[in-house]
């Protein structure tokens, strides 16, 4: 799934929030770790393989 245009504001401790509905489509949970990737393009985050093993033990 693909998610098109949404923005989110840089608290003051440098903080943004992952929107629930990418958060639901990855089951990312409180704690759970991202990746934060600088690009030529701008800033990646990507969800570990470690996370998506756990997808995974968790489908099955």
């Amino acid at each position: 799934m693909m998610f098109v245009g949404i923005f989110r504001r840089i608290d003051e401790l440098g903080r943004i929030t992952i929107p629930s509905e990418i958060r639901k489509t990855y089951q990312l949970e409180k704690n759970d770790e991202v990746e934060i990737i600088g690009t030529e393009e701008g800033i990646l985050l990507r969800v570990p393989n470690i996370q998506i093993t756990k997808l995974n033990k968790e489908n099955f």
